[in-house]
């Protein structure tokens, strides 16, 4: 495998782009729910929930470094879930959420819009990589990551996976299918750096960035 690096968040004026994080975890939920309410046949429950927003953190971990939502992940029976969310979706069990309570959609919708764009647009990354999945799916792929299978302990109720452990996982040793990149990280490849001349400045480097990206 080609070894690969994150760069710096920088733009192709060489100053550092704003990465958001740490927000609240109900605010990435709803704009799930918010783009299962505009699908003709909706299908995210509390389950299904539970694991979008565990690859949208565990790729948020491992492309910025940083944690997407304020938010431990658990290692539970089903697989990773998000104890915060909990007592907000727990009535609704399996069932589909935009379809059980109307308010419910129409709230997510509203919460959406106060997402920052960069966030807006890797999480419509990650509805692009799983959300056609089913639940039943997204659980299966849960249970195949490291992470889970080392922290699930069947008696006791609250396993926290580390941070650092699936920031690990996601980036260095998950298959591709199953990673998805912060919109404003570039990757850069041995093959990459082995082409440059000589070591860049910032502002060398951000052109550089600038120029292969635009390539693309």
């Amino acid at each position: 495998m080609t070894a690969q690096y994150l760069m710096p968040h920088i733009d192709g004026k060489g100053k550092r782009v704003t990465i958001s994080a740490d927000l609240d975890p109900m605010l990435v939920a709803a704009y799930f729910i918010a783009i299962d309410e505009l699908r003709e046949d909706a299908d995210v429950t509390r389950p299904k929930l539970n694991k979008l927003l565990y690859f949208a953190q565990a790729n948020y971990l491992a492309s910025t470094g940083y944690r997407l939502f304020a938010s431990d992940i658990e290692a539970c029976e089903h697989g990773p879930v998000i104890e915060e969310i909990r007592p907000h979706f727990k009535q609704y069990g399996r069932q589909i959420i935009v379809s059980a309570d109307d308010a419910v959609a129409h709230n997510a919708t509203q919460d959406a819009k106060e997402l920052p764009l960069d966030v807006i647009e890797f999480l419509d990354a990650v509805w692009q990589r799983f959300g056609q999945l089913s639940a039943s799916e997204l659980r299966q792929i849960s249970h195949d990551d490291a992470p889970w299978e080392k922290h699930y302990d069947p008696v006791q109720l609250h396993s926290v996976i580390p941070d650092k452990e699936i920031q690990q996982w996601y980036r260095n040793d998950t298959t591709a299918d199953r990673q998805v990149y912060h919109p404003r990280i570039f990757r850069v490849t041995d093959t990459d750096l082995d082409n440059l001349d000589a070591p860049l400045s910032e502002e060398d480097l951000a052109q550089w960035v600038a120029s292969v990206d635009g390539s693309n």
